[in-house]
């Protein structure tokens, strides 16, 4: 999940080939470690399990170790095939995300916490799948 803490909503492109619907997500590398920033600065502040931070802050100084004129892309790729078609379209993990982090910020823990529950169990599952193929 920690990917998706680098992007806004507005940076998700969905698109459909002979091989169905994939989603990635497209970002300044500048605007992903500001992304990243505010996201570490939130959870230093809340009850968040250290471990969660670490990897956030890890994948921060990684990005920061490239140009900021630089660009950032998750696509799904492969992991497109592990959802149907109507959950991809209907899929927004960056912007879920997003509002984890925001509920969080706000003090709103039981919002923070069922968003990032429903996140994990959905991920989870999709991990699992690819570890088994």
């Amino acid at each position: 999940l920690r990917w998706f803490a680098a992007f806004d909503e507005s940076e998700r492109v969905l698109t459909e080939d002979k091989r169905g619907v994939r989603i990635r997500y497209e970002s300044t590398l500048a605007a992903a470690r500001e992304r990243l920033q505010r996201a570490v600065s939130v959870l230093e502040a809340s009850w968040v399990d250290e471990a969660i931070i670490a990897t956030l802050q890890e994948l921060l100084d990684w990005l920061e170790s490239f140009d900021s004129d630089g660009l950032l892309e998750l696509d799904y790729g492969s992991v497109s095939t592990m959802f149907s078609e109507e959950d991809l379209v209907e899929d927004r993990s960056a912007a879920e995300v997003g509002s984890c982090l925001d509920a969080l910020e706000a003090g709103d823990v039981i919002r923070a916490s069922r968003l990032f529950s429903s996140l994990t169990d959905k991920w989870t599952a999709v991990r699992g799948m690819e570890v088994v193929n």
